[in-house]
């Protein structure tokens, strides 16, 4: 069974609309309408539109299984190829016996009368990550004006679940329609997420529309179509969840399935009953039995260690360094193999933290698990769900009535830190005294990025002194990843170009220390300070936080969600040669939204021929409502003035 993920359902032949009376769309015959059109009136800066987009999904049978058949046809039109991507990526899934299978695909640009089509040997295979697939092709000789189409059919043998049809993209669409044939031994929830309304809701029976004689299957089916006309474009920005969580999309979730033997299974229920099934039989309880054998596999002096949370910790770093995570995710339907896994030192999100826990378990630990949909998946529904629904799973383990949260699967993570794929609100705390809840999952503590600089000015205007940064939490875990993917030579480079091109030396990291240790990097810089006549330019913050603001809607419909609690600090003492006269100094400054969650302060004061800055931005929340936005934004704005603008000007005196 394939986990929740989005993929384009698809329409491979699409002739007329019924909500668009007169108006017939045939692959490769655009109306001239369509070729004449220059703009888009509802949205005149969008580098293109979707004409037309249709997508039509039934089930077949064939090779003596039941398959669903995902048709996709769009028709696109380009207004400026300049701000235009012209690839497409058409993702599917694939297990290690069989999988979904990309057929019949075809791609075109039409210029005038002219037709240049994608060849097969331009259509590309490549791995996205763990099972998952990409068909990958260009569109050729794309340029102002041109319309695009492509149509394609994905045969999935996963005939349990489907995946969402999605309405709004990064694209305007002037018209998207979806139908389904769904037979009614399968009965799926259908929700409509996001802000815009359907534009036509058609609900009718389909007699005898899945028929096999080897099978025994007869079946009717539900009918099912779906609208919208005038799609806005989904303007995706920094600091968000899922677009999944607010995208206007149609989604389907099994809620039970009859066999054509008569047996039905229930997938979708509320919690006491899916609480029912886990203690039941389940492949994680089934797992839970390999205590001793993972316990023996830690080593020995890390056994003998008397402190049990230092013990606890030293357990985590042993299975994080052991194993290397294959990309693999986690799902409730697959097959897990721990002790294959062990041996291979390389397993599943699963397998990793599962063997983590049967180490824990057998060590005397009160530990647990609990299963997450990760960020980029989607928030799960918390009244009504399935175990489907979860793409993640990690361990809860008490240690001294403090709770941790462990992931084993980040090499780069310290003891009780999730990586950021996991922040996403909350996650199901499973077999808790016999009972699941929900359990969240942020980070109470302030992930901290400081800057501390001593420098002097020399009297022929040379600067030079010693920087010390220091992460912690989540931005030790940046550093350290950084560092992990860099030479010496290289890491060096790329703080030299963050610290305006300075020339530095002596560059020191405790690269080689605990995760648990905050990263602490060290170097010596110099430059000479701009100059023109006797004046002197300098900017005191020799790196930004943020060189540009990263919000730039002028509205945003959705929170903005930050992971974790940051706490930004920069300061510098910099003393000046008396040759100069000291200019006069920006204002001090605070900035706050209405809160106090979220809070800028500037501080610059002079003394002795000395200047002492200090600049800290805290953001003391994980999420902000939409309708804190602007309030956000304007923050951001006022921090990247000062970090840009604090134009210090010397004059010097001779």
């Amino acid at each position: 069974m394939r986990s929740f993920f989005f993929l384009i359902t698809a329409f491979l032949f699409s002739y007329t609309s019924y909500s668009q009376p007169g108006i017939v769309h045939e692959f490769g015959k655009p109306s001239q309408n369509e070729i004449d059109m220059e703009f888009y009136d509802k949205d005149a800066d969008a580098s293109a539109i979707y004409l037309y987009e249709k997508g039509n999904l039934y089930f077949q049978i064939k090779e003596d299984r039941v398959w669903i058949i995902n048709e996709y046809y769009a028709k696109i039109k380009v207004f400026n190829v300049a701000k235009f991507d012209a690839s497409i990526e058409i993702p599917y899934y694939t297990s290690t016996t069989f999988g979904e299978r990309v057929e019949d695909l075809e791609a075109q640009t039409i210029n005038d009368n002219t037709i240049y089509k994608v060849n097969p040997d331009e259509i590309f295979t490549q791995h996205d990550y763990g099972r998952w697939h990409s068909r990958v092709f260009s569109f050729n000789n794309v340029k102002d004006g041109s319309i695009l189409e492509y149509r394609y059919t994905i045969a999935s043998p996963y005939h349990l679940s489907f995946d969402d049809w999605q309405f709004q993209g990064s694209l305007p669409k002037i018209y998207s329609e979806f139908s389904a044939s769904i037979p009614f031994n399968y009965v799926y929830r259908k929700f409509l997420i996001g802000e815009k309304k359907l534009d036509k809701e058609v609900s009718v029976i389909k007699k005898r529309c899945l028929v096999s004689d080897v099978l025994f299957i007869n079946a009717d089916c539900e009918y099912l179509e779906f609208a919208m006309k005038d799609i806005p474009a989904f303007e995706q920005e920094d600091y968000m969840l899922s677009k999944k969580n607010y995208i206007s999309r149609i989604v389907f979730k099994i809620q039970e399935y009859t066999n054509y033997f008569g047996r039905k299974i229930v997938y979708f229920k509320p919690w006491d009953k899916l609480d029912v099934d886990y203690n039941k039989n389940n492949i994680i309880q089934q797992e839970l039995d390999h205590k001793n054998f993972f316990k023996n596999k830690v080593p020995e002096e890390i056994r003998k260690i008397e402190n049990n949370l230092e013990k606890a910790k030293q357990v985590f770093a042993f299975f994080q360094n052991y194993y290397t995570w294959n990309k693999n995710y986690f799902s409730i339907d697959d097959t897990i193999e721990l002790k294959d896994a062990f041996g291979e030192k390389s397993g599943s999100v699963s397998e990793i933290n599962l063997a983590l826990l049967n180490s824990l378990l057998g060590l005397g630990y009160e530990s647990y698990v609990i299963l997450l949909s990760t960020r980029n998946n989607g928030l799960p529904n918390q009244i009504y769900t399935s175990f489907l629904e979860f793409d993640y799973l990690i361990v809860k383990v008490i240690i001294d009535n403090q709770v941790y949260l462990l992931d084993a699967t980040d090499k780069f993570t310290s003891f009780g830190v999730l990586p950021l794929r996991c922040l996403n609100h909350f996650g199901r705390l499973m077999n808790y005294k016999g009972k699941s809840k929900w359990f969240d999952i942020s980070t109470a503590s302030l992930s901290v990025k400081q800057i501390n600089v001593i420098a002097t000015i020399d009297s022929m205007g040379l600067m030079k002194g010693v920087v010390k940064e220091r992460n912690s939490i989540h931005f030790n875990r940046l550093i350290r990843s950084k560092l992990d993917n860099f030479d010496e030579v290289e890491y060096k480079k790329s703080k030299e170009k963050e610290y305006k091109n300075s020339s530095i030396k002596g560059l020191k990291t405790n690269r080689n220390t605990s995760n648990e240790e905050p990263i602490i990097e060290e170097f010596e810089f110099e430059f000479p300070i701009e100059k023109q006549d006797n004046l002197y330019f300098l900017n005191p913050f020799l790196k930004s936080f943020f060189s540009e603001n990263p919000f730039k809607l002028k509205i945003r419909n959705y929170p903005i969600n930050f992971g974790y609690k940051q706490n930004f600090i920069y300061q510098i003492s910099l003393k000046i040669d008396p040759s100069f006269k000291l200019p006069k100094l920006p204002e001090n400054k605070t900035f706050r939204i209405g809160d106090r969650t979220a809070e800028l302060k500037y501080l610059i004061t002079e003394n002795s021929n000395q200047i002492d800055l200090r600049l800290t931005f805290i953001i003391d929340r994980e999420e902000f409502a939409s309708e804190q936005y602007n309030g956000i934004k304007d923050l951001f704005n006022e921090l990247v003035l000062i970090q840009n603008n604090s134009q210090l000007i010397l004059e010097k005196e001779y």
